[in-house]
């Protein structure tokens, strides 16, 4: 509104001016036109005649008068032969004064027009300042509201990319939070499945520890069973061993003692028949049936701790071979002379 209300004063303004030119050209024409007639009329009529006035009037002191009247009164003239109306003597006179009122009437308001279109051009100017500095104002107000409307559509546009990226996170939120909504639900659910497990299974397992309790009782009386069975089991086997190893003995100590005797006899009878040469003969198959003998016997006594041993019964290998390194004494190896293959097959035999 201001800037219409300022190119409206400006117009106004201007059209002003060009009315006050156009009344100042129109005077300058008008009085143009006056000396144009003056000159053109005095040039075609004065040049017969100049030269006979001026000799006539040259060097009196009418000359300097007339070099000022002479002037007007060809002006004057001019104007009654160009305006004056021959049926109305007088009439160039009346004409020239209310031209000449016109002319003054004229110049006042001409003075005043200038004083008043003085005031209006430093008005105009001042105006027209004022406006230009109003436009400048005006294009940095435009430039400025330009960039901040520029700042606002880019704060704008963030704000909105903003808010699409909240909508966007709320929208994954509330699928994130109905999802673990629904896993709670589930949760719950197994929860509650999972308790009544643990209950039934609490129930269970009572049950079992009162069964396992049943079983453990069973299983101590089913091992106190197994171990008195075990233990007359071994009992009974080391008794049948311990009778056997005892038969066995008797019988290897009597045999031993029936063939060192008959042995002894056989050679002793022998060396008391022959001579010095066969009596050292008979000596040495005597110790060498010796050695074979205590090794023979060394064998048995081996085999028989290894069968104790298979049997579970260590104590009594031990015991077993405590008597046998008693009975393995010097005196008692001298009568036990068996051969290896009885002892095998009495063993076989027990």
């Amino acid at each position: 509104m201001r800037e219409q209300d300022l190119s409206k004063e400006r117009d106004l303004t201007e059209e002003r001016i060009d009315c006050r030119q156009e009344e100042i050209l129109a005077t300058e024409i008008l009085n143009s036109e006056d000396d144009e007639e003056g000159g053109s009329t005095e040039s075609a009529s004065g040049a017969e005649s100049s030269e006979e006035e001026e000799q006539s009037v040259a060097g009196t002191p009418t000359a300097a008068l007339c070099e000022q009247v002479v002037p007007l009164l060809r002006y004057l003239d001019r104007k009654v032969e160009k305006y004056a109306d021959p049926r109305q003597p007088g009439s160039y006179v009346e004409l020239v004064k209310r031209r000449t009122r016109t002319k003054v009437h004229t110049s006042k308001l001409l003075a005043r027009v200038d004083r008043e279109l003085k005031d209006v051009r430093e008005k105009y100017d001042c105006l027209w300042g004022h406006l230009n500095l109003t436009k400048k104002v005006y294009k940095a107000l435009d430039k400025t509201k330009d960039e901040k409307l520029g700042e606002f559509a880019k704060a704008k546009a963030k704000l909105a990319e903003e808010l699409d990226s909240e909508q966007a996170q709320n929208r994954i939120l509330s699928e994130e939070l109905v999802r673990q909504t629904r896993l709670l639900e589930q949760c719950q659910l197994a929860r509650q499945a999972d308790e009544e497990l643990i209950r039934r299974l609490q129930s269970e397992c009572g049950e079992l520890r009162a069964q396992r309790a049943e079983a453990e009782l069973q299983l101590v009386v089913v091992e106190d069973d197994r171990r008195r069975e075990a233990d007359r089991t071994k009992e009974e086997l080391a008794r049948r061993v311990n009778h056997c190893l005892r038969g066995y003995a008797h019988w290897e100590v009597a045999a031993q003692e029936k063939l060192t005797l008959r042995e002894l006899e056989l050679r002793a009878a022998g060396l008391l028949s022959g001579d010095s040469r066969s009596r050292r003969r008979v000596a040495k198959k005597l110790d060498s049936f010796l050695s074979k003998s205590r090794d023979t016997m060394a064998t048995l006594e081996t085999e028989v701790s290894a069968v104790l041993r298979r049997l579970g019964l260590r104590s009594r290998a031990e015991d077993w071979q405590g008597r046998e390194l008693v009975r393995g004494s010097p005196s008692r190896r001298r009568r036990s002379t068996g051969s290896a293959e009885c002892r095998r097959s009495w063993i076989c035999f027990c």
